[in-house]
Protein backbone atom coordinates (compact mmCIF):
# COMPACT_ATOMS: atom_id res chain seq x y z
CA UNK A 1 0.00 0.00 0.00
CA UNK A 2 1.27 3.45 -0.91
CA UNK A 3 1.96 5.78 2.02
CA UNK A 4 1.42 9.53 2.02
CA UNK A 5 2.95 11.97 4.49
CA UNK A 6 1.16 15.29 4.95
CA UNK A 7 3.19 18.09 6.55
CA UNK A 8 1.13 21.15 7.48
CA UNK A 9 1.61 23.44 10.47
CA UNK A 10 -1.93 24.78 10.11
CA UNK A 11 -4.00 22.34 12.16
CA UNK A 12 -7.28 23.04 10.38
CA UNK A 13 -5.72 22.78 6.93
CA UNK A 14 -3.96 19.56 7.96
CA UNK A 15 -7.28 18.06 9.02
CA UNK A 16 -8.91 19.11 5.75
CA UNK A 17 -6.21 17.42 3.66
CA UNK A 18 -6.47 14.22 5.70
CA UNK A 19 -10.25 14.28 5.34
CA UNK A 20 -9.98 14.75 1.57
CA UNK A 21 -7.66 11.76 1.23
CA UNK A 22 -9.94 9.42 3.20
CA UNK A 23 -11.71 8.47 -0.03
CA UNK A 24 -8.46 6.99 -1.39
CA UNK A 25 -6.93 3.59 -0.70
CA UNK A 26 -3.64 5.13 0.42
CA UNK A 27 -2.30 5.08 3.97
CA UNK A 28 -2.08 8.70 5.14
CA UNK A 29 0.05 10.01 8.01
CA UNK A 30 0.55 13.62 9.10
CA UNK A 31 3.00 15.89 10.86
CA UNK A 32 2.15 19.28 12.33
CA UNK A 33 5.55 20.90 11.88
CA UNK A 34 8.46 20.62 9.45
CA UNK A 35 10.92 19.24 12.00
CA UNK A 36 8.49 16.45 12.81
CA UNK A 37 8.13 15.89 9.08
CA UNK A 38 11.89 15.51 8.70
CA UNK A 39 11.90 12.86 11.43
CA UNK A 40 9.00 11.04 9.78
CA UNK A 41 10.50 11.07 6.28
CA UNK A 42 13.77 9.72 7.69
CA UNK A 43 12.08 6.84 9.48
CA UNK A 44 9.29 6.03 7.03
CA UNK A 45 8.97 4.73 3.49
CA UNK A 46 6.61 7.16 1.76
CA UNK A 47 5.44 7.29 -1.86
CA UNK A 48 4.14 10.87 -1.66
CA UNK A 49 4.97 13.94 0.41
CA UNK A 50 2.33 16.68 0.57
CA UNK A 51 3.44 20.04 1.94
CA UNK A 52 1.12 22.93 2.72
CA UNK A 53 3.23 25.95 3.47
CA UNK A 54 2.52 29.57 4.34
CA UNK A 55 5.93 30.61 5.68
CA UNK A 56 9.32 29.92 4.12
CA UNK A 57 12.09 28.29 6.16
CA UNK A 58 15.40 26.52 5.64
CA UNK A 59 13.87 23.48 7.35
CA UNK A 60 11.28 23.26 4.59
CA UNK A 61 14.00 23.22 1.93
CA UNK A 62 15.87 20.60 3.94
CA UNK A 63 12.76 18.41 4.13
CA UNK A 64 12.23 18.51 0.36
CA UNK A 65 15.90 17.81 -0.39
CA UNK A 66 16.05 15.02 2.21
CA UNK A 67 12.89 13.35 0.91
CA UNK A 68 14.31 13.34 -2.63
CA UNK A 69 17.69 12.05 -1.47
CA UNK A 70 16.33 9.23 0.70
CA UNK A 71 13.64 8.14 -1.76
CA UNK A 72 14.51 9.40 -5.28
CA UNK A 73 11.19 8.24 -6.73
CA UNK A 74 9.01 9.84 -4.06
CA UNK A 75 6.35 12.23 -5.41
CA UNK A 76 6.36 15.71 -3.86
CA UNK A 77 3.27 17.94 -4.01
CA UNK A 78 3.38 21.46 -2.55
CA UNK A 79 0.29 23.52 -1.80
CA UNK A 80 1.42 27.15 -2.09
CA UNK A 81 0.39 30.48 -3.61
CA UNK A 82 1.80 31.58 -7.01
CA UNK A 83 3.80 34.29 -5.22
CA UNK A 84 5.32 31.78 -2.81
CA UNK A 85 6.15 29.46 -5.70
CA UNK A 86 7.85 32.20 -7.69
CA UNK A 87 9.83 33.66 -4.79
CA UNK A 88 10.71 30.67 -2.62
CA UNK A 89 10.45 27.50 -4.70
CA UNK A 90 12.44 28.53 -7.76
CA UNK A 91 15.60 26.69 -6.64
CA UNK A 92 13.59 23.59 -5.67
CA UNK A 93 11.64 23.19 -8.89
CA UNK A 94 13.65 20.12 -9.95
CA UNK A 95 12.76 18.36 -6.68
CA UNK A 96 9.02 19.14 -6.71
CA UNK A 97 6.56 17.27 -8.92
CA UNK A 98 3.52 19.51 -8.53
CA UNK A 99 2.57 22.87 -7.00
CA UNK A 100 -1.12 23.61 -6.51
CA UNK A 101 -3.13 26.35 -4.83
CA UNK A 102 -3.89 26.04 -1.10
CA UNK A 103 -7.51 26.72 -2.04
CA UNK A 104 -7.75 23.57 -4.15
CA UNK A 105 -10.93 21.68 -3.28
CA UNK A 106 -10.88 18.12 -1.93
CA UNK A 107 -11.93 16.41 -5.15
CA UNK A 108 -9.30 18.21 -7.22
CA UNK A 109 -6.60 17.43 -4.64
CA UNK A 110 -7.41 13.73 -4.90
CA UNK A 111 -7.23 13.97 -8.70
CA UNK A 112 -3.76 15.49 -8.49
CA UNK A 113 -2.64 12.74 -6.12
CA UNK A 114 -3.97 10.00 -8.40
CA UNK A 115 -2.34 11.64 -11.42
CA UNK A 116 1.06 11.76 -9.73
CA UNK A 117 0.91 8.05 -8.97
CA UNK A 118 -0.38 7.11 -12.43
CA UNK A 119 2.39 9.10 -14.15
CA UNK A 120 4.96 7.55 -11.86
CA UNK A 121 3.77 4.01 -12.59
CA UNK A 122 3.90 4.73 -16.33
CA UNK A 123 7.59 5.58 -16.03
CA UNK A 124 8.68 2.84 -13.64
CA UNK A 125 6.88 0.13 -15.62
CA UNK A 126 8.67 1.03 -18.83
CA UNK A 127 10.20 -2.28 -19.97
CA UNK A 128 13.34 -0.49 -21.10
CA UNK A 129 14.02 0.89 -17.62
CA UNK A 130 14.95 -0.84 -14.39
CA UNK A 131 14.90 1.07 -11.13
CA UNK A 132 15.72 0.77 -7.45
CA UNK A 133 14.01 3.30 -5.20
CA UNK A 134 16.10 2.19 -2.23
CA UNK A 135 19.40 2.80 -4.03
CA UNK A 136 18.23 5.66 -6.27
CA UNK A 137 19.27 3.71 -9.38
CA UNK A 138 17.80 4.17 -12.85
CA UNK A 139 19.01 1.80 -15.55
CA UNK A 140 18.10 2.39 -19.21
CA UNK A 141 18.50 -0.87 -21.11
CA UNK A 142 18.24 0.82 -24.52
CA UNK A 143 20.86 3.52 -24.06
CA UNK A 144 22.78 1.55 -21.37
CA UNK A 145 22.81 4.70 -19.24
CA UNK A 146 23.06 3.96 -15.52
CA UNK A 147 22.58 6.63 -12.85
CA UNK A 148 22.51 6.57 -9.06
CA UNK A 149 21.11 9.61 -7.27
CA UNK A 150 21.37 11.45 -10.58
CA UNK A 151 25.07 10.63 -11.06
CA UNK A 152 26.06 8.65 -14.17
CA UNK A 153 28.19 5.53 -13.74
CA UNK A 154 30.22 3.86 -16.47
CA UNK A 155 29.93 0.09 -16.01
CA UNK A 156 31.82 -2.68 -17.71
CA UNK A 157 29.66 -5.13 -19.73
CA UNK A 158 29.91 -7.66 -16.88
CA UNK A 159 28.95 -5.09 -14.22
CA UNK A 160 26.04 -3.95 -16.38
CA UNK A 161 24.86 -7.53 -16.77
CA UNK A 162 25.12 -8.19 -13.04
CA UNK A 163 23.14 -5.07 -12.14
CA UNK A 164 20.47 -5.85 -14.74
CA UNK A 165 20.16 -9.40 -13.39
CA UNK A 166 19.75 -8.23 -9.80
CA UNK A 167 17.20 -5.52 -10.63
CA UNK A 168 15.13 -8.00 -12.64
CA UNK A 169 15.10 -10.46 -9.74
CA UNK A 170 14.74 -8.34 -6.60
CA UNK A 171 14.37 -10.30 -3.36
CA UNK A 172 15.15 -13.57 -5.15
CA UNK A 173 18.08 -15.80 -4.30
CA UNK A 174 20.55 -15.99 -7.17
CA UNK A 175 23.12 -18.74 -6.83
CA UNK A 176 26.57 -18.22 -8.28
CA UNK A 177 25.60 -20.76 -10.92
CA UNK A 178 22.48 -18.75 -11.80
CA UNK A 179 24.57 -15.60 -12.19
CA UNK A 180 27.24 -17.46 -14.13
CA UNK A 181 24.70 -18.83 -16.61
CA UNK A 182 23.32 -15.34 -17.23
CA UNK A 183 26.60 -13.42 -17.51
CA UNK A 184 28.96 -16.12 -18.82
CA UNK A 185 26.64 -18.74 -20.39
CA UNK A 186 29.47 -20.79 -21.88
CA UNK A 187 31.87 -20.74 -18.94
CA UNK A 188 31.20 -23.07 -16.05
CA UNK A 189 34.63 -23.78 -14.65
CA UNK A 190 35.50 -23.22 -11.00
CA UNK A 191 37.74 -20.23 -11.70
CA UNK A 192 34.92 -18.38 -13.45
CA UNK A 193 32.51 -19.14 -10.59
CA UNK A 194 34.97 -17.55 -8.16
CA UNK A 195 35.14 -14.47 -10.40
CA UNK A 196 31.44 -13.86 -9.69
CA UNK A 197 32.35 -12.77 -6.16
CA UNK A 198 35.06 -10.43 -7.45
CA UNK A 199 32.82 -8.71 -9.99
CA UNK A 200 29.97 -8.30 -7.50
CA UNK A 201 32.40 -6.78 -5.01
CA UNK A 202 33.62 -4.36 -7.69
CA UNK A 203 30.03 -3.37 -8.56
CA UNK A 204 29.16 -2.79 -4.91
CA UNK A 205 32.24 -0.65 -4.37
CA UNK A 206 31.97 1.37 -7.59
CA UNK A 207 28.34 2.38 -7.06
CA UNK A 208 28.16 2.27 -3.27
CA UNK A 209 25.40 -0.36 -3.36
CA UNK A 210 24.14 -1.81 -0.07
CA UNK A 211 21.20 -3.85 -1.36
CA UNK A 212 23.21 -6.83 -2.62
CA UNK A 213 23.21 -9.24 0.31
CA UNK A 214 25.42 -12.32 0.51
CA UNK A 215 23.52 -15.51 1.34
CA UNK A 216 26.11 -17.70 3.02
CA UNK A 217 26.89 -20.85 1.12
CA UNK A 218 24.24 -20.14 -1.52
CA UNK A 219 24.74 -16.91 -3.46
CA UNK A 220 23.37 -13.38 -3.48
CA UNK A 221 20.08 -11.55 -3.13
CA UNK A 222 19.01 -7.99 -3.95
CA UNK A 223 17.07 -6.94 -0.85
CA UNK A 224 14.40 -4.33 -1.59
Amino acid sequence: MKKILVVDENKKSNENIIEALKVTSYKVESSHDVLEGIEAITAGDYSLLILHTEFHSELLERLIKLARKLTPNIRILVMATPFYKEVHLEDLVSDIDQVISPDTDARTLVRFVHALFVNHEAVTHDDSRLTSEREGIVMDLKTRLVTKDGIEYILTPIEFGLLENFLKHKNQLLTREDILETIWPFSDNENTIRKVDVHIKNLRTKMGIFSIASVRGKGYQWAE
